[in-house]
C-alpha cells in the first residue's frame, strides 16, 4: 500500500484494482516439454502429509508413454509427443474440501477441450 500512496494510478488501473479484475488474461496456454536426454531431465518430488518424499510426480513424457494403444478417435501409434501435448491436458478429480469463502463469480468455469481418455495406468487425461 505504501507504493500505491506514492505514485499516480490511471483510471483503468484504479477500476481494475477496485473491482478485483485480472490485469492480464490470456486465451493461450503454454506447456513446457523437456526435450533433454532422459538422464539430464529433472523430476519433481511428491511429499506426503508428514513431509517425507514418497516418489516422483508424473510428467507429460511418462503420461505420453502410458497412452492407450487403441482409441476410435485418435491414432496414438503415430502420434508424437508434441501432438499429444497439444490435444490433451491432465484431468484432476475434485477433492471434497469445503468451498472457499471468497469466490470469484466472474471467472468462467474451466471446461475440458476434448473427451477424457484413460491411460494404461487408469488415470484420466
Amino acid at each position: 500500500m505504501r507504493i500505491l500512496k506514492e505514485r499516480q494510478v490511471s483510471a483503468c488501473e484504479c477500476a481494475y484494482r477496485l473491482c478485483y479484475l485480472n490485469f492480464r488474461d490470456s486465451s493461450r496456454k503454454c506447456t513446457f516439454l523437456n526435450t533433454r536426454n532422459p538422464e539430464q531431465r529433472y523430476r519433481v518430488l511428491k511429499f506426503d502429509s508428514n513431509g517425507t518424499a514418497t516418489g516422483y510426480c508424473s510428467n507429460i513424457i511418462e503420461r505420453y508413454e502410458k497412452r492407450p494403444t487403441e482409441h476410435p478417435n485418435y491414432d496414438f501409434d503415430n502420434m508424437c509427443l508434441l501432438e499429444f501435448a497439444m490435444l490433451f491436458e491432465p484431468h484432476y478429480e475434485k477433492s471434497n474440501q469445503e468451498p472457499e469463502e471468497c469466490v470469484d463469480i466472474y471467472e468462467p468455469e474451466r471446461q475440458t477441450r476434448q473427451r477424457l481418455i484413460t491411460l494404461t495406468d487408469n488415470s484420466k487425461w
